[in-house]
C-alpha cells in the first residue's frame, strides 16, 4: 500500500518554493523540519530526520504535536511555548529557542528550534514553519568551556596572591578577593573604575603608577612595592605586571602581587640573629678588638677587595712569658695588661689597620700603608719598643717584651690563608731567636711547608688500600643510635698515620680528593649494604663528608646516584663545611637542590666556624646544622655557650635539625639536651669504630 503524504507535508514543500519563507530559514539547519497547523493544533508534521536525531523510527511516529512534546523536558517545553507565543503575538519577534530533548537511550539531545508563522491577510497566524538543529556537540563544548571558566574564576578568586586588571587609563577593571581584602568593605564598590590614587598616600601611588606605565610601555615590570594600606598597616608586595590585549587589540595590564611582608620580617629577624651571632662570634669581650675569627673574616675580605699594588703586611704578635704574669700576679692583672696593650696597639696604628686578639696573649695586625721592607722593619722595631714601655697596675710597674712574625702579601703569600700561616711561622722563629725581636717569614725554616710537600707527594702516589673507613655513631636525645658518620683514615707507608684534618686540605688542592672521595663513597655504601642485608641499619642515617672539589665536578650528582642506586636516598646525608659551601655558592646551591629533590639530605658541618654563610642559609635546602666541636669542648670559654644556644635557636627557627659533635663529657651532653639540640656525636658516646665493631654494636642493640 502506498502511503499518501500528509497534508501538512504537502503544504510545507509548497511553501519552501516561496522565496521569502526560504530566506527566513536559510541560516538554519534543514535537518529537522516541522510544520504546525495552528487551526488544528494537534496536527504537526515533522520530517524523518528529526526523529532519527532522537533515535526513533520515524514510521512509528504520528504527525501529532503531542509526539514531540512528550520527549521535551517539561521546563524547556514551557520555554518553547512562551517564546512561540511571543512570536505569534508579534511578527517582529523572532522565534528561537534552545531545548533539551530526551533521546531514546535516555541521554540529552540539545536542539535549536527556529520558526516563522504563516499568516493570513489580516496577520492571523495559521501555520508555523520551522527547523530543529542538533547542537549537542556545540553545547558540550560550551558546557566544558563554562566549567573551565568557572574553575578559573574560582581559582582567580581563591588565590592568596593579589590579582588585578587595569585599563590603559590605569583604572581598575577587575580584581580578586585578595585584592579587595586590602581595602575597607565600604569602599569596594568604588574601586572598580578608579585609579586607586585616592586610596594610597601620594608617594605610594606615584611609585606603583610608575611601574604600571613601564609595563604598558615595555610589556612587563617587576618590583617590590612598599605600601601603606588605608587602615594604616604597612605591607610589602612582590609585584609582577604584564601587558596583554583583548580581541579588539585594546591594551590592558594584568598584575599579580604576593604579600611578602611576613617573609621580610623573618629575613630581618635572621639578619638580626646574624648580627648578634657575629657580635658574639667575632668580638673579643676583654679588649673590644676582633677575635681570631673576626680578624680572619675582615682581613681576608680586605685582601680580596684590595685594588692597589701596595704591600699588605701581617704582624703576628706574641707576648713573651706572659704566663708568668698570670701565674705570679693573677688573671686580673694579666687581663688588665692585655687591655692596656690592646689600647697601645690601636693608638700605634692608623684607623685603617685591622687589629685582632688571636688568643690569650697573641695579636694580629694587618696594614697596607707600608711601602718597603725597610719601613716594615722599622715599624716592627718601634712596635716592640711601644709594647715594652712600662705599665703601672695596682701600684706595681710592669714591662712586657714581645716577639713579632711578619708575612707580606703578595711577596711571600698569594692568599690570606698562607699569609696568616707564614706570619705565625715567622713569630715562632722570632721566639726561637731569643724573643723580644721580630722575624720576616722565610721558606728556609718552614717545616710545615716541607711537611705539606711530603703529604702532597705521597697523596699523589697513594694506593686506595692505604685508606680505611671508620664509623662514629650519632645518638638521639634518648641515647638511641640515630645514624653514623663515615670517616676516612690514612696510614701512609712512608709518613705513618696522618689525620684527615692534615691531608684532606692538601687532597682538595691537588685534586686527589676526586679519587679518594669516590672510593670513600663506594666503600661506605658497600659496608652499608651489608648492614642493610642483616636488617641492622633499616632506620638509620648514613652521613658522608664531601668537599667543594667533589661537588663542583660535572658528574658528581650522577656518580653519587649511581653508587647509591640500591639504597633509600632518604637515608643518606652529605656533610659539607661552610668554607666549601662558599667555594661556588650558586653552583653548590643548584647541586644541593637537585639532590635534595631525590631525598638526599645535607648537613652544614663545623657550623659557626665559617665566614659568612648565614646570609645564604635561609635559601639553601640544608637539613642539619652541625655545631663544631671547638664550641662544645670549650663550654666554659667565654661566649661559647651563647654561640651554641644561638646556633640551636637558629636551626629551630629555620626548621632544621641540630647535631653537636665532639661531646666528651656528661656535662656537655646535659647542656646540649637542655637547649634542645636534636642529635649528638662524640667520644662520650662512642669513638670512631671499625665496620666489624659497628656491626657488633648494632647487633647488640
Amino acid at each position: 500500500m502506498i502511503l499518501m503524504p500528509h497534508y501538512l507535508e504537502k503544504e510545507f514543500y509548497t511553501l519552501l518554493r516561496d522565496r521569502d519563507i526560504f530566506n527566513a530559514l536559510e541560516h538554519s539547519s534543514l535537518d529537522g523540519l516541522w510544520y504546525w497547523d495552528l487551526e488544528n493544533p494537534q496536527n504537526m508534521w515533522l520530517n524523518k530526520t528529526f526523529w532519527q536525531i532522537l533515535g526513533y523510527d520515524p514510521d512509528q511516529k504520528k504527525h501529532l504535536a503531542s509526539e514531540w512534546q512528550n520527549v521535551v523536558y517539561p521546563d524547556d517545553l514551557n520555554k518553547v511555548k512562551q517564546e512561540l507565543a511571543k512570536h505569534l503575538a508579534d511578527p517582529s519577534y523572532k522565534y528561537s529557542a534552545i531545548v533539551r530533548y530526551k533521546h531514546r537511550n535516555g541521554s540529552i539531545v540539545w536542539i535549536k528550534c527556529s520558526g516563522i508563522a504563516i499568516r493570513d491577510e489580516n496577520g492571523k497566524p495559521l501555520r508555523v514553519l520551522g527547523t530543529r538543529s542538533d547542537i549537542s556537540d556545540l553545547k558540550q563544548i560550551e558546557l566544558k568551556l563554562k566549567e573551565t571558566q568557572d574553575f578559573l574564576e574560582l581559582m582567580f578568586d581563591a588565590s592568596e596572591d593579589i590579582i588585578f586588571v587595569k585599563d590603559k587609563n590605569y583604572c581598575l577593571v577587575r580584581a580578586n578577593r585578595a585584592f579587595f581584602n586590602l581595602f575597607p568593605k565600604n569602599t569596594h564598590s568604588s574601586l572598580i573604575g578608579s585609579t586607586l590614587i585616592e586610596n594610597f598616600n601620594s608617594s605610594d601611588a606615584e611609585y606603583f603608577l610608575k611601574y604600571d606605565a613601564l609595563a604598558f610601555e615595555t610589556g612587563s615590570s617587576k618590583t617590590i612595592e612598599y605600601i601603606k594600606l588605608p587602615n594604616g598597616e604597612d605591607r610589602i608586595l612582590d609585584t609582577y605586571k604584564i601587558r596583554f590585549y583583548d580581541k579588539n587589540n585594546t591594551p590592558y595590564l594584568l598584575g599579580i602581587a604576593r604579600d611578602v611582608t611576613e617573609r621580610e620580617i623573618i629575613l630581618n629577624k635572621l639578619k638580626d640573629t646574624n648580627k648578634k651571632l657575629e657580635e658574639i662570634a667575632y668580638k673579643d669581650d676583654l679588649t673590644g678588638l676582633l677575635n681570631r675569627k673576626g680578624f680572619i673574616k675582615k682581613a681576608s675580605n680586605h685582601i680580596a677587595e684590595i685594588q692597589n699594588l701596595n704591600l699588605v703586611t701581617l704582624f703576628c704578635i706574641d707576648l713573651d712569658n706572659f704566663k708568668f704574669i698570670n701565674d705570679s700576679f693573677g688573671y686580673n692583672i694579666g687581663d688588665e695588661l692585655i687591655i692596656k696593650i690592646s689600647k697601645r696597639l690601636k693608638n700605634f696604628f692608623n684607623k685603617d689597620a685591622i687589629i685582632g686578639r688571636s688568643g690569650g696573649d697573641d695579636f694580629l695586625i694587618l696594614t697596607d700603608n707600608l711601602q718597603s721592607l725597610i719601613e716594615i722593619a722599622q715599624i716592627a722595631e718601634n712596635l716592640i719598643k711601644e709594647i715594652a714601655k712600662p705599665y703601672i697596675m695596682k701600684g706595681n710597674t710592669f714591662s712586657q717584651s714581645s716577639s713579632i712574625g711578619i708575612a707580606i702579601y703578595p711577596n711571600v703569600a698569594d692568599n690570606f690563608e698562607k699569609l696568616i700561616q707564614f706570619a705565625d711561622t715567622a713569630m715562632h722563629h722570632a721566639k726561637a731567636k731569643g724573643k723580644n725581636t721580630y722575624s720576616f717569614y722565610s721558606l728556609d725554616y718552614d717545616q710545615k711547608t716541607q711537611r705539606r710537600n711530603s703529604i702532597d707527594r705521597e697523596l699523589r702516589n697513594a694506593e686506595m688500600a692505604e685508606f680505611t673507613i671508620v664509623y662514629q655513631p650519632q645518638f638521639d636525645i634518648n641515647n638511641e643510635i640515630y645514624g653514623v658518620e663515615a670517616l676516612v683514615r690514612w696510614q701512609s707507608p712512608k709518613l705513618g698515620n696522618i689525620s684527615p684534618e692534615e691531608f684532606m686540605p692538601i687532597a682538595e688542592k691537588n685534586q686527589t680528593i676526586k679519587n679518594i672521595g669516590k672510593w670513600i663513597f663506594i666503600r661506605t655504601i658497600q659496608d652499608w649494604n651489608k648492614l642493610l642485608s642483616l636488617n641492622l641499619a633499616n632506620n638509620l642515617k648514613l652521613s658522608i663528608n664531601v668537599s667543594s672539589v667533589q661537588i663542583l665536578q660535572e658528574n658528581f650528582c650522577s656518580e653519587v646516584i649511581n653508587i647509591i642506586s640500591n639504597i633509600d636516598k632518604h637515608s643518606i646525608t652529605l656533610e659539607i663545611t661552610e668554607t666549601h659551601l662558599l667555594a661556588n655558592i650558586d653552583l653548590t646551591r643548584t647541586v644541593i637542590s637537585n639532590m635534595n629533590k631525590l631525598g638526599i639530605s645535607f648537613a652544614l658541618d663545623d657550623f659557626g666556624t665559617g665566614y659568612s654563610s648565614l646570609k645564604y642559609l635561609a635559601n639553601l635546602p640544608i637539613d642539619y646544622l652541625k655545631i663544631d666541636k671547638e664550641f662544645v669542648q670549650n663550654l666554659n670559654i667565654q661566649n661559647n655557650k651563647e654561640i651554641i644556644i644561638a646556633i640551636t635557636q637558629l636551626a629551630k627557627n629555620l626548621n632544621k635539625y641540630c647535631i653537636a659533635e665532639g661531646i666528651e663529657t656528661l656535662e656537655q651532653f646535659n647542656f646540649l639536651k637542655s637547649i634542645g639540640c636534636n642529635f649528638y656525636q662524640g667520644y662520650y658516646f662512642s669513638k670512631p669504630i671499625s665496620f666489624l665493631a659497628l656491626k657488633k654494636l648494632l647487633q647488640s642493640k
